[in-house]
């Protein structure tokens, strides 16, 4: 009999606090006649994964934006919330060409609960795609809470299609949610057929900021511009304007927090493997310096040129490692010194076709399919510059573009466990893929789920290996989950939530590649997003016996139970087992399993089985059996990534489960004998000898 308590008049509480009547023998085997084991039906699995909504945020920032004059703007929001609708305000700051008024205008949307919206910004302002004059503005939104109170928020982001210096293309960004006196970026180009410009948001409500860019290339500050900003506007600097080298680091500082963005256009320039082509793209300056940084994309075959930009912007030289990270499984590491305000140009491309780190195997094994993972001595900003042209045939339909993509690579420490994607689109002309890193020594199961314009929203379960990187057609999956006949266009446009179980680190990329020629507003080339990030935070658990490390019986995250009210204890529930389980439970919360998140409790049975219990409920998810002659009043034990659960079998093993399934682990060692022992009496203080 298991039996559980809790004060009902405390309400909610983050994690299960067992009241344990239990005592331990860690491993106590004794001769004894095998029990028969009956255990209640484990919870079917349901269709739909009862998982948390996706990170999201109640205000967003974009630097840049243009509408008129051969520039499309969109606003792609994304509503992860099962249930709850959020009303949104949309501010634009704008200005006229040709004119020094800055204007502004405020659009209200809603953003229904579990789907993607398009907001079209050339409707709102009033500008269509060709007219002129154009405008050029930054954007603002913000969750209204007056109007939808229980709105957690949203994601955000500004996908632009246009014809402009000579690049038919487009680009995205994913918004900021925080403003800043400091921002860095890797690289600027603006030589040859090159042309930048940095963006500078400044909101409502300040003064007015005094902005200086500092170029650097070299070892040596090269060059900078100033610029006043006012309150309430989009400012913007031409690096064209004044002379520069080839590649240039920049910084941005700012006596009032700001937002700064870097959009850039390429016209007939020659990048390596991928010949010649126009592109663009766009970048947010990063706020702070990292030492870990991930990069889940990354392509390496055929007309695909990929090259990582590693920019010291300190005054001493740093030491990096690199660690391409391939499909397969296998890895090249490479070490680089940095010299000071310096960036060095690592050719990942030519690294895939003559190897010259450190792999795992000999001869190298290497896929085109790569992440990156740079870790350095000291801060700094990293950057990958994709150029392609990209030929993939899908659903029956085959897509030929050209084009660029940049992104900075994301700061490891943050340690994300969750991503959200706002934008989309997988219509004829569109092809839309996930890329996803496992930087950790463990395998992880991923949970992605798509939610498109007309409401549908669809959840697929994968496996991703350790040390390893996996792409997903996420239009093949769209086609397949979420498009019915008879769909307009908004069954094609998708949002996305992708999580790993039990609080697993991952890193997440969306690459998307497009070409509409032959329509309206024609356009080709690619994007990439790195998807908004955040770490569910892991409830307190009790990992082992006594509560694990040194086993003084004491949970000091307990917030709950206290002296003064452990008496009004009351029964949560009681589940009757036909196996005797004379050991104590072990509890982690919020595990993932084929019945949604669940807290579960971890029992091992005198007859060598474990069990996974739910603990709101006392019933069995899964259970796991051994075979042997004796019995024992071992604990289960938790690993410290919470992705498995050790228990003592009656074959002498120890045995490794995965805490969501109960899938076990084989091979590399596992099960691991830890007693020869089986049929004899073991004395010990669990044992009769």
């Amino acid at each position: 009999m298991i039996q559980l308590s809790r004060i009902h008049q405390l309400g909610t509480r983050r994690g299960v606090r067992i009241l344990a009547t239990l005592f331990l023998c860690f491993v106590c085997t004794l001769f004894f006649v095998p029990l028969q084991r009956h255990f209640p039906s484990a919870t079917a699995a349901t269709p739909h994964l009862s998982l948390p909504s996706g990170p999201v945020n109640k205000t967003w920032y974009f630097a840049e934006g243009r509408v008129g004059k051969g520039f499309k703007e969109l606003l792609t929001l994304d509503n992860p919330d099962p249930s709850v609708d959020c009303a949104v305000t949309v501010l634009y700051l704008y200005t006229l060409d040709g004119s020094s008024t800055h204007a502004s205008k405020v659009v209200h949307v809603t953003v229904n609960h579990a789907t993607r919206f398009t907001e079209h910004v050339n409707t709102d302002l009033d500008i269509q795609p060709l007219q002129t004059p154009a405008a050029t503005l930054s954007t603002i939104l913000t969750v209204d809470a007056s109007t939808t109170p229980t709105c957690k928020g949203i994601v955000a982001e500004r996908p632009m299609y246009f014809s402009f210096h000579g690049a038919t293309s487009g680009s995205d960004v994913l918004g900021a949610t925080t403003l800043s006196t400091t921002a860095y970026f890797a690289d600027m180009q603006t030589q040859g057929n090159i042309l930048s410009f940095l963006t500078i948001l400044n909101p409502p409500g300040g003064s007015a900021a005094n902005v200086v860019a500092s170029y650097y290339s070299g070892g040596k500050k090269v060059n900078s511009q100033k610029l006043l900003v006012p309150s309430g506007t989009r400012g913007t600097l031409s690096p064209n304007d004044i002379v520069l080298p080839q590649h240039t680091a920049v910084i941005i500082t700012s006596d009032q927090p700001i937002l700064a963005e870097r959009p850039s256009y390429f016209s007939n320039v020659t990048e390596g493997n991928a010949g010649t082509l126009s592109s663009a793209s766009s970048l947010l300056g990063v706020s702070a310096l990292t030492s870990d940084v991930l990069f889940a994309e990354g392509y390496t075959g055929k007309h695909f040129q990929e090259n990582l930009v590693l920019t010291n912007v300190s005054g001493a030289p740093v030491n990096a490692i690199v660690k391409l990270e391939y499909k397969n499984g296998h890895t090249q590491t490479l070490t680089r010194s940095l010299a000071a305000l310096t960036q060095t140009i690592l050719d990942v491309s030519a690294l895939a076709t003559h190897p010259t780190g450190t792999c795992d195997t000999q001869p190298c094994t290497i896929s085109p399919e790569v992440s990156a993972e740079v870790i350095t001595s000291a801060g700094i900003v990293a950057e990958r510059e994709m150029f392609f042209i990209y030929t993939h045939t899908v659903n029956g339909k085959t897509l030929t573009t050209s084009g660029g993509t940049e992104a900075t690579g994301e700061d490891a420490s943050k340690a994300y466990t969750t991503y959200t994607f706002a934008e989309g689109y997988t219509n004829t002309g569109y092809n839309e893929w996930l890329t996803l890193q496992n930087p950790t020594l463990n395998p992880e199961t991923i949970y992605i789920t798509l939610m498109n314009g007309n409401g549908r929203s669809s959840t697929q379960t994968f496996s991703l290996a350790s040390l390893s990187r996996n792409t997903y057609d996420i239009t093949q999956l769209v086609a397949q989950y979420l498009v019915h006949a008879g769909d307009n266009y908004h069954a094609y446009e998708v949002s996305m939530t992708v999580q790993a179980a039990n609080g697993a680190v991952f890193a997440a990329e969306r690459p998307m590649y497009w070409n509409t020629t032959g329509s309206s507003f024609p356009t080709h080339g690619g994007s990439d997003i790195i998807g908004y990030g955040a770490t569910i935070t892991q409830p307190a658990t009790w990992p082992a016996f006594d509560g694990g490390g040194q086993r003084t019986g004491v949970n000091t995250a307990e917030t709950v139970l206290t002296s003064s009210n452990v008496g009004s204890l009351t029964r949560l529930w009681q589940q009757k087992l036909s196996t005797t389980a004379d050991s104590s439970p072990v509890e982690l919360p919020n595990v993932m399993t084929q019945a949604g998140m669940k807290d579960l409790l971890f029992i091992t049975t005198k007859a060598g089985s474990l069990l996974a219990v739910d603990a709101a409920t006392g019933n069995v998810l899964w259970h796991q059996d051994t075979q042997g002659p004796n019995y024992t009043t071992s604990s289960p034990a938790l690993d410290p990534s919470y992705q498995f659960v050790y228990s003592y079998g009656l074959d002498g093993k120890v045995h490794k489960y995965a805490v969501g399934s109960g899938a076990e682990t084989l091979g590399n060692g596992w099960p691991v004998l830890i007693t020869r022992i089986l049929n004899g009496n073991y004395p010990g203080p669990c044992g009769r000898g």
